[in-house]
């Protein structure tokens, strides 16, 4: 993470790098944030948005807890 004169950064993620992240579809993911089953996006213009990577890390890490640890290798 980096750090700047107001302190970390918290970058943001493209739905194409969550789609890659937590293997869900496009409209899984839309599907699971209108549900409030996944962080809702930040929207950071008029037509753009983005996930914070410090709250897609969250949920994942609450999924793996909720499930009993790290799924095995394959």
């Amino acid at each position: 993470m980096q750090t700047t004169q107001l302190g970390p950064i918290d970058p943001v993620l493209t739905l194409k790098e969550v789609t890659a992240t937590v293997l869900y579809s496009r409209s899984q993911i839309y599907r699971m944030v209108r549900a409030g089953a996944f962080p809702a996006p930040i929207r950071l213009g008029p037509a753009r948005i983005g996930w914070r990577r410090s709250s897609v890390a969250r949920w994942l890490n609450q999924r793996e807890d909720s499930a009993g640890g790290p799924a095995p290798p394959s």
